[in-house]
């Protein structure tokens, strides 16, 4: 341990200070460790993260969180994976005009009964599965309704859909 050069190095200088000059030292900088560089998998779950959050601002914090990289690690990686910065990724679309609200009313009218208590269930977070324990019915079932419901709602997942249905309520 003691013949690491990184260590020794502001080892020595704080032991130097604490004895030559009586200021305060201590260790636990050495004992840090660094966030780990993000990549293209912290990218990716930036992107899911915000995307699944809809119209709520998402914090730095809630980011390093989720990603287990500091805030600049990802914008970095951000910057070498989609050429633009984390901002830039962050950036909200305008709110929907009415216009756009009732395209969505009247797709959303497509569905059926069951279909659109799938789509509630799925838009509140729950997995197939749980959705078919709530309702009742086989997970196959719930994964046809909820397909052809994605279909006919022109979406792709179920993060789209969460934000589908809070616009619908908000």
């Amino acid at each position: 341990m003691f013949q690491e050069p990184r260590l020794i190095a502001p080892l020595g200088e704080t032991v130097v200070r604490a004895l030559l000059l009586g200021q305060a030292h201590d260790y636990a900088h050495l004992l840090q460790t660094r966030a780990p560089s993000a990549g293209i998998g912290a990218v990716r779950k930036v992107e899911e993260y915000v995307e699944a959050a809809g119209p709520r601002p998402v914090s730095m914090r809630e980011l390093s969180v989720v990603t287990g990289a500091s805030g600049r690690s990802i914008d970095k990686a951000f910057r070498a994976h989609r050429g633009s910065t984390l901002a830039a990724a962050l950036a909200r679309s305008p709110p929907p005009s009415a216009n756009e609200e009732g395209a969505v009313g009247a797709r959303i009218s497509l569905l059926t009964p069951r279909e659109r208590d799938v789509c509630a269930l799925v838009a509140r977070g729950l997995l197939n599965k749980q959705v078919a324990a709530e309702l009742g019915i086989s997970e196959g079932i719930v994964e046809r309704h909820r397909g052809r419901a994605m279909k006919k709602l022109e979406i792709g997942g179920a993060a789209e859909l969460g934000r589908l249905w809070a616009a619908l309520d908000g």
